[in-house]
């Protein structure tokens, strides 16, 4: 299931409305509860906002607020992941959300990263104007950004305590690591600076192509990228580095300076994902729902998530959930064996030391090479059909046994 980590003032809006709005996608997210849906008891999609008399359409939630932790909790009781209702989860408590999956459902995080000193910037100028906002104050809004920078308001290594887990305001050294090690294995990673390239592996690596309008959906998507989402509409007080504003915002940003500077290089690094995928994969093989006469485009209200029998889809429930209007299930996700191969790790998933190499032997393809190769140069203990021989097909007890070789011509046994 993607789940997008959303990381304030660092071009998560942008790529929220491009999901939902030129997409079409579902997501969970805060919006699903407005319009008197925080009070529902039962999953379901809703739609939500929009301008009918304009032309413009509502965005598709499901009606939970996935945002924040009571909402999490109740995401993980009404088995939201479970459901397959959501295209996209969007989170902000990374640790916490974590507890709406489980090891059949589970999430695959992506995010768009910005520059640490940018986004403490862009933040300060925000919420100086932001008086919608729980955590506006008037009193910083009379701050320049030096007063800004010398409070205990200012961003301080929050990306390294967000990544870590800290909770705690003072980070060292280890945290850091901490939050290395879990952005490389666990994160699709997104450049606010490389918008236009982040958005198009975003595309290719969970292969979403237009369904509903591709011209439509097309001029959306440039429109979004060319101008932006929640944008400071008043970019206010600036500071160049080298400036004390600047100098100050750094020393409380360190830790996560350097985190950004490693991210960077993982953006370099993860380019080989999408190398047999070419730009513009989301309108290779588009589909336009509303060019039939009449348009054939899914149209859900509530789906209780009851009738979705969620805890247990399966490929007999395709069709079933095709004419709710729940797309977000395709028969190549369903396992047609009726195993979900959940004991297998995933071929994408990195390298872990409780993993165990499992070789798939396709008769003729090779695989008595590679086997000798595994057991005779790189001396490594196989478990295959050779363990039973010499004997030990009435064995009782598991062990390492030897066989074959040629001790006469220095030929060791396996």
């Amino acid at each position: 299931i993607p789940v997008f980590w959303h990381i304030p003032k660092a071009g998560g809006s942008l790529l929220k409305n491009i999901m939902g709005a030129c997409y079409r996608l579902v997501l969970a997210s805060a919006a699903g509860i407005k319009e008197g849906h925080a009070s529902d008891t039962e999953l379901g999609i809703v739609k939500i906002g929009g301008d009918p008399a304009n032309g413009i359409e509502p965005s598709k939630f499901v009606n939970v607020d996935t945002l924040h932790l009571p909402g999490i909790e109740k995401a993980k009781r009404l088995g939201l992941a479970q459901s397959g209702l959501a295209d996209v989860i969007v989170i902000r408590h990374l640790f916490e959300a974590e507890e709406m999956f489980n090891s059949q459902h589970r999430g695959r995080l992506f995010a768009i990263f910005r520059h640490p000193i940018d986004r403490a910037i862009s933040m300060y100028n925000y919420l100086k104007h932001a008086n919608w906002e729980p955590t506006y104050s008037p009193k910083l809004a009379q701050m320049s950004l030096m007063e800004y920078a010398e409070s205990n308001r200012a961003e301080y290594n929050w990306l390294t305590r967000a990544l870590s887990g800290a909770k705690f305001r003072n980070v060292t050294e280890i945290h850091l690591q901490a939050a290395m090690d879990v952005v490389r294995r666990k994160f699709l990673v997104g450049l606010l600076t490389k918008k236009d390239e982040t958005m198009e592996r975003i595309e290719k690596f969970f292969e979403w192509k237009y369904k509903v309008n591709p011209k439509n959906q097309e001029i959306c998507r440039e429109n979004l990228l060319a101008k932006g989402a929640n944008a400071n509409t008043q970019k206010g007080e600036q500071a160049l580095p080298g400036t004390p504003a600047y100098d100050a915002l750094y020393s409380l940003n360190e830790l996560d300076i350097r985190l950004f500077k490693y991210i960077e290089t993982l953006f370099d690094e993860q380019a080989y994902l999408f190398q047999s995928k070419k730009d513009g994969y989301r309108l290779d093989g588009a589909t336009c729902c509303k060019c039939t006469d009449p348009p054939e485009c899914p149209s859900p209200n509530m789906i209780p998530v009851s009738q979705l029998q969620s805890a247990t889809l399966h490929k007999n429930s395709i069709d079933e959930l095709a004419v709710k209007g729940v797309q977000q299930i395709s028969v190549t996700s369903l396992p047609i064996h009726g195993e979900d191969l959940s004991r297998y790790v995933d071929s994408w998933d990195p390298l872990a030391d409780s993993d165990i190499p499992v070789f798939w032997h396709i008769p003729k393809a090779g695989g008595s090479l590679l086997k000798n190769i595994m057991g005779a140069c790189y001396r490594l203990v196989l478990a295959s059909a050779a363990g039973i021989k010499e004997g030990h097909a009435s064995d009782t007890e598991l062990g390492i046994v030897k066989i074959g070789g040629d001790p006469a011509n220095g030929i060791e046994p396996s």
